[in-house]
């Protein structure tokens, strides 16, 4: 253990009545103690707050997303554009997730943004090209 600056340890044959060890550790351990405001930060969360909502948030725009794809782009564009989309999904799960602030699960959350955001665009794919194979 370091000493302070200027402190050494006693030896057995320094035993002081003014220098003693057990003097020293007296006078430091006899300071009170400052109590500081930390801003929250030793505060654990008590009840923590679902993640759910932040990850159905990313599906909802990846469904949006790929709606209007499926609308607005033609057939020859709509594979590029869906890969755009899960692009900018990956981006919106980001900014929710660091909105949060929180650290814990931060990389399960994003995965699981991810997976779902996946799923939703290619659920929409695949109606979109059931619907250019059904003849009209």
């Amino acid at each position: 253990m370091p000493f302070p600056r200027g402190l050494a340890p006693c030896s057995s044959v320094e035993r002081d009545d003014e220098c003693s060890c057990a003097a020293l550790l007296g006078a430091i351990r006899a300071r009170p103690a400052v109590v500081r405001h930390n801003r929250d930060v030793s505060q654990p969360e008590l009840a923590q707050r679902q993640s759910l909502g932040s990850i159905a948030v990313v599906w909802i725009a990846a469904a949006i997303a790929g709606v209007f794809i499926g609308i607005f782009v033609g057939a020859d564009w709509r594979a590029a554009w869906l890969a755009v989309a899960l692009g900018g999904c990956l981006m919106l799960s980001f900014v929710v997730q660091l909105m949060i602030g929180r650290a814990d699960g931060f990389i399960l959350r994003v995965a699981a943004s991810m997976v779902g955001s996946l799923l939703v665009l290619g659920v929409i794919s695949l109606g979109f090209a059931l619907a250019e194979v059904v003849p009209r």
